[in-house]
C-alpha cells in the first residue's frame, strides 16, 4: 500500500482527520477542507405517505415526494435553525436581579454569575493533536468545575457557550445559577489591561477567594485548569445570555463595523475546531431553561404551548442524502395512490 499523500480532498472525514492529528497536513490545510465540506450542500430527498379517507368514505393513499436542505455545521442554515432553538432566551423577562445605577447601595446581592474561561498559552510550537486535546479538554474541565461547585454550593444550573479565539484556543463563556446561594456584588475599576478604567459588578473577598480556588483548580481535590477565569456579579441574567448566545449564531450585522471582520473570523475558527473535536457548540445543564425561567417568573407562554395534535396518520417510507440537482428532480406534488386490498394483485 502507497504511503505517498494524495491531495486532502481526496480522504473521507475520518481519514482526512486522522491524517490531520499526524500532523500530515497543515492546520490551514484542513481548514480549507472544512470550509469544503460545509459548503457542499445536501438535501434530504423523502417520500411520506398520508392515510386519509376519499369522500366516498374509501381509505386511500396521499403519496408526496419533498426534500430539503440540510444544514452544516457553521453554516447559515445551521445558524439560523440555532438561533431559533435559542429563541426563549429572548422571551426571558428583561427586569434586573438589582438596579446596577443605584448608588445607594454599595453593595448588591445576585443569584447569577458571568464567567470567561481563558486558556493559559505557552509561547510553545503546538501541534495539531496538542491543540485538539486542549479543546477536548476544555469539556472535562468544566465537567470537574460543575461537579466541585455543586460540592460547595449546593444546586448550580449553567449555561455556556464554547467560543474560541483568534489564535485558536477554547475562551467560552458562561452564566452560572445558583437557585440556593447568594453572591455580594460591588462595583470595581478595572485597573490594568485591555479594559483598564471600566467598572464592573465583583464579587469580593472570602466569596471571590473561594469560587476563585475552585473554578482554577486550586483546592487539594482539583485537577489543574487551562487558564484562569474573570468572574462577574449579573444583574441582568437575559442580557448576558443573548451576549454570549450570539457567538453562537452571530451574523456580520451583529456586531460593530469595526469588530465585525475580526469577530466572524474568531465564529469560523471557532466553528472548525468544534467540528474537528466533534463538540457541542454550547452546552447547558439539564435544568436550566427550565429553572431560570421559574426564577425570573417568565411569561406564561414561555413553557406552555398548545400542541395540535394531527388526526392525519403520515408515514415515512423512504429518506436519503442527495445532491442539489436529486433533489430537483425529486420533488413530486401530492397524488392519490390505492389502498393495498388482500390477496395478490389482479
Amino acid at each position: 500500500m502507497s504511503n505517498i499523500l494524495r491531495p486532502l480532498k481526496k480522504y473521507g472525514l475520518k481519514k482526512a482527520r486522522d491524517l490531520f492529528l499526524k500532523s500530515a497536513y497543515s492546520e490551514a490545510s484542513i481548514q480549507e477542507y472544512y470550509r469544503n465540506w460545509r459548503d457542499d450542500t445536501n438535501f434530504m430527498l423523502g417520500e411520506k405517505w398520508a392515510f386519509l379517507k376519499n369522500k366516498a368514505g374509501k381509505r386511500i393513499i396521499k403519496r408526496e415526494r419533498v426534500s430539503w436542505k440540510l444544514p452544516k455545521r457553521g453554516d447559515e442554515l445551521y445558524k439560523h435553525y440555532l438561533k431559533d432553538k435559542l429563541k426563549w432566551i429572548d422571551n426571558l423577562p428583561s427586569e434586573c436581579i438589582f438596579n446596577p445605577i443605584d448608588r445607594s447601595k454599595p453593595i448588591q446581592q445576585t443569584n447569577f454569575l458571568f464567567v470567561t474561561w481563558t486558556t493559559h498559552i505557552q509561547d510553545k510550537f503546538h501541534s495539531n493533536k496538542e491543540k485538539h486535546d486542549i479543546w477536548k479538554e476544555d469539556s472535562k474541565v468544566c465537567n470537574r468545575t460543575l461537579t466541585r461547585l455543586r460540592q460547595n454550593y449546593g444546586e448550580v444550573e449553567y449555561w455556556r457557550s464554547n467560543e474560541g479565539t483568534r489564535a485558536g484556543f477554547p475562551a467560552p463563556h458562561g452564566v452560572l445559577f445558583f437557585p440556593d446561594y447568594t453572591w455580594n456584588a460591588r462595583l470595581m475599576k478595572v485597573r490594568r489591561g485591555k479594559n483598564k478604567g471600566k467598572s464592573y459588578w465583583r464579587i469580593f473577598g472570602d466569596q471571590h477567594r473561594k469560587l476563585k480556588s475552585i473554578l482554577e483548580g486550586k483546592d487539594i481535590r482539583a485537577l489543574p485548569v487551562q487558564g484562569f477565569t474573570d468572574i462577574q456579579g449579573l444583574h441582568n441574567p437575559r442580557g448576558a445570555l443573548k451576549h454570549i448566545s450570539k457567538y453562537c449564531f452571530g451574523g456580520g450585522e451583529d456586531y460593530p463595523i469595526n469588530q465585525r471582520a475580526r469577530k466572524m473570523e474568531i465564529q469560523e475558527l471557532t466553528y472548525f475546531w468544534l467540528w474537528i473535536t466533534r463538540k457541542h457548540t454550547y452546552s447547558n445543564s439539564r435544568h436550566f431553561k427550565t429553572k431560570i425561567q421559574e426564577f425570573l417568573t417568565p411569561l406564561s407562554d414561555l413553557t406552555r404551548r398548545q400542541l395540535g395534535i394531527s388526526k392525519v396518520q403520515i408515514t415515512w417510507v423512504y429518506l436519503r442524502v442527495g445532491s442539489p440537482e436529486e433533489a430537483e428532480d425529486w420533488d413530486l406534488l401530492p397524488e392519490e395512490i390505492p389502498w393495498p386490498g388482500p390477496g395478490p394483485p389482479t
